[in-house]
């Protein structure tokens, strides 16, 4: 076992949060709708292309007009955003808080990004927001694709990378997704024991990143075949 393996692997016990959450962020909950449109073509930061979901639930006693609207006041939204250097992860929370504004009657919003691959960032990246119950969260993500590694478990593999991280700390501090994927990548060149399992390996991944970035509190690595992707 090599030496940062070793390491990782002590410290899965002290690192709760860093243990891949059943379902994690993944999970939508049972209640509310869902609505969903791919390949919208956004001219934002040179370009790209996304699919947006939304999760939603309205509150006892209200109602919104329906899926294919809010649909349609999310796309308007994005089709005339204004900055062209917000990180997507600042669009996507703008977007939710510009939801709840137009629609006060939500009292549940997800929005979720999941961006093509481009030129500057060769990878597909995940962005989510959640309102519920006066409180907001966000998470960051990542997908290693079609994995290639000698490692049984984790041939054709793709692996869904969350995370969150603090952000009050100082802007050199915020963790770039392009340094969390690049590390995630040397963590496959570590050439992981073939007795582990998935979930053993996407805790190993999980620990590995804590590891790395002190103002990520919590990550989540779900790791699964590349055709039910």
């Amino acid at each position: 076992m090599k030496p940062v393996r070793h390491i990782c692997s002590l410290l899965l016990c002290a690192l709760p949060f860093a243990l891949p959450v059943l379902g994690g962020p993944d999970t939508l909950p049972e209640k509310g709708h869902t609505v969903t449109r791919s390949d919208i073509a956004m001219d934002h930061q040179g370009g790209v292309t996304l699919k947006l979901e939304l999760h939603y639930f309205v509150a006892e006693g209200t109602s919104i007009p329906g899926e294919e609207a809010l649909m349609e006041t999310a796309l308007a939204f994005l089709e005339s955003y204004a900055n062209t250097t917000d990180y997507f992860e600042i669009v996507n929370r703008n977007l939710n808080r510009h939801l709840r504004e137009y629609y006060p009657g939500l009292e549940r919003l997800e929005v979720r990004f999941e961006l093509e691959p481009r030129p500057t960032v060769p990878f597909v990246v995940l962005s989510r927001s959640v309102f519920e119950a006066d409180h907001f969260d966000e998470f960051y993500g990542f997908i290693l694709a079609d994995v290639e590694t000698a490692h049984p478990l984790l041939q054709d593999t793709n692996i869904r990378v969350w995370f969150q991280y603090t952000p009050n700390l100082d802007a050199s501090e915020i963790p770039n997704v392009l340094h969390v994927h690049r590390d995630a990548l040397r963590w496959l060149n570590l050439t992981p024991d073939e007795s582990d399992t998935r979930a053993s390996l996407g805790r190993e991944l999980a620990a590995t990143i804590m590891l790395r970035y002190k103002n990520i509190t919590r990550v989540w690595a779900r790791i699964h075949a590349s055709q039910h992707d």
